[in-house]
């Protein structure tokens, strides 16, 4: 017979011994509890403290290499967007920033899309730069999406900061071949 995993007494073990009996878990739950309430009781995460964390965890301004490690496409049902009935691909890029992968996301499509300006939208735009940077111009965009995830790319990429109620994110500026 194969052995398929642990056994199930040996896994009802690990539980127990990880978890302990329930006694000590009502005990710990209890005082953890306690604690959690005395020390936080008056206080809370200010809107300037969440701010500064999420800004902290921005990638910072530069020209990062990476590439696209997944996609997802899908029709923007938003009536107020330019976009609206149209296909768009959610990117996820991963960058190597100083020495760690951090991830980027951004929309991209082969579509040419105005915005209400006259304005080529920014999914259109890096749409374009992805088939350029791959070298897949002229061809179908299903083999731009496989050919991102194939080859190393670079991308510019700016901090933005807070602003009329929106919090600060990283905007995707350019994407160009290594």
């Amino acid at each position: 017979m194969c052995n398929t995993g642990p056994s199930p007494v040996r896994f009802r073990d690990a539980r127990t011994h990880n978890a302990g009996t329930p006694a000590q878990q009502k005990g710990h739950m209890s005082d953890s509890t306690t604690l959690m309430e005395t020390a936080w009781a008056n206080l809370g995460v200010s809107e300037q403290a969440a701010a500064e964390a999420q800004e902290a965890d921005l990638i910072p301004n530069g020209t990062w290499e990476g590439q696209v490690i997944e996609e997802k496409v899908r029709i923007v049902d938003r009536s107020t967007h330019p976009a609206f009935g149209k296909t768009l691909a959610r990117a996820t890029a991963e960058l190597y920033v100083d020495g760690r992968t951090r991830r980027l996301w951004f929309d991209v499509t082969p579509e040419l899309i105005f915005d209400h300006d006259g304005k080529l939208i920014d999914a259109s735009t890096k749409g374009a730069q992805l088939a350029t940077a791959t070298g897949t111009v002229g061809l179908p965009y299903v083999e731009t999406i496989k050919m991102s995830k194939q080859v190393r790319l670079k991308f510019t990429v700016r901090k933005g900061k807070a602003s009329n109620g929106f919090p600060a994110r990283n905007w995707l500026v350019k994407i160009a071949k290594v």
